[in-house]
């Protein structure tokens, strides 16, 4: 499905690209227009824009972080 387009660069430095959403995703989700999506505040209130990690995104420790934790004990006086 073809939900999001990309839209103008935005006038900043940079010049990132912005996206769009098309009528298609307008229409799949029964929307008249882009401004009956949520905004900040009410995604902010849904407790949508948290600054908790999503679950399974955590980074995992491998082996050798496992192993640097246990040499602070060698440099110790």
């Amino acid at each position: 499905m073809e939900w999001i387009r990309f839209g103008r660069r935005r006038m900043t430095p940079g010049r990132p690209v912005t996206f769009v959403v098309t009528e298609t995703f307008l229409d799949h989700f029964g929307l008249e227009s882009a401004r009956d999506l949520p905004g900040l505040k009410e995604l902010r209130a849904a407790g949508l824009l948290d600054n908790r990690p999503l679950p399974g995104m955590m980074p995992v420790p491998d082996e050798d972080d496992e192993n640097l934790a246990g040499q602070t004990e060698l440099f110790e006086d």
